[in-house]
């Protein structure tokens, strides 16, 4: 018989129940949804109680934070190249909100930005103080050289602008909005311990939390998009360590 959920948050974690060894068997969905948990599994002798979060978008999506790990990856790379032919640079990306991300789909910024790694300071100097003339920015704000991606035509308030500094090590120092320096695992990890909080708070209030050998707490990610491993691992190590920190290990 077909299973019947409230969500997709459930039919994500009743897949994940099945993918980590549970047979169908094993899985009970409660589905009246009033009382934790929505899910209730067994192994050996132990009765698990499982709830489902989901959590939720970022308030502020601009469409960015969709692309901003295969960006990451890209600069990363590029920079690394540039470093392996002489030309070390601190690398930071900054994009303005009111510009359209399409501007990032396909492969001519990443020509632009190769072409600006390998070129000499005096000359990307000369292309940044040309360039200031339309891309709303004056060069003096930046601490390094502040270099547009975005063609002319396309370029929404201050567009994407690529900040580059000498140094002995070439090295991607950041993708961020202008003014915003969170990154996507301190917003996952800040999210995160806000849904286990909220859902502590609803099982500790129940009868039936001592009715169970172990609570587990399945979080549903439609923050990044992404699966786990487009996270780098340091992103992964500093989530879990924020995470591990900020939430009730007793009851989860």
């Amino acid at each position: 018989m077909k299973k019947t959920f409230r969500d997709s948050g459930e039919k994500t974690a009743y897949e994940w129940l099945q993918q980590i060894g549970f047979q169908c068997r094993d899985i009970q969905h409660l589905k009246d949804g009033r009382d934790p948990p929505d899910f209730f599994v067994t192994r050996n002798d132990d009765k698990i109680a499982v709830e489902v979060r989901r959590l939720p978008e970022l308030e502020k999506s601009d469409g960015w934070h969709k692309i901003r790990h295969a960006i990451d990856r890209a600069m990363e790379k590029l920079v690394q190249e540039a470093s392996e032919q002489g030309h070390h640079w601190v690398a930071r990306l900054e994009y303005d909100e009111r510009q359209p991300p399409d501007v990032m789909y396909g492969g001519l910024w990443k020509e632009k930005v190769k072409k600006y790694l390998l070129s000499t300071e005096e000359s990307l100097w000369q292309i940044a103080l040309r360039q200031q003339r339309y891309s709303n920015y004056d060069v003096d704000e930046y601490d390094g050289i502040p270099l547009q991606i975005v063609p002319i035509c396309k370029v929404q308030g201050r567009g994407v602008v690529l900040e580059l500094t000498r140094s002995r090590k070439g090295h991607f120092s950041g993708f961020a909005a202008e003014d915003d320096g969170c990154q996507p695992s301190s917003e996952l990890g800040g999210r995160v311990i806000a849904a286990v909080d909220e859902k502590s708070n609803k099982v500790r209030n129940k009868a039936s939390t001592g009715c169970y050998d172990e609570w587990w707490l399945v979080l549903v990610d439609q923050v990044l998009v992404a699966p786990k491993e487009v996270l780098y691992e340091k992103e992964i190590a500093t989530i879990a360590a924020s995470v591990s920190e900020g939430i009730d290990r007793d009851l989860w």
